[in-house]
């Protein structure tokens, strides 16, 4: 199994490695599988920034208090 890092930094590569075990019919779910990584980190930032929101909302409440 590839590490999405590795397929990420090289995508000619690993569709180069597909080709050569013969399945051709795999190589276009790599930039299908890119575009669900990056949709995948894109909403992991976007929770990651609702949470940092809520943490600060959360502080401020308990200052007031």
């Amino acid at each position: 199994m590839l590490d999405i890092n590795y397929i990420r930094q090289h995508p000619d590569e690993v569709v180069s490695m597909l080709r050569a075990r013969q399945l051709d019919t795999e190589t276009p779910k790599v930039s299908e599988l890119l575009e669900l990584d990056r949709r995948r980190r894109k909403l992991v930032q976007k929770a990651d920034d609702m949470k940092a929101v809520r943490n600060r909302s959360a502080k401020d409440r308990k200052s007031v208090v």
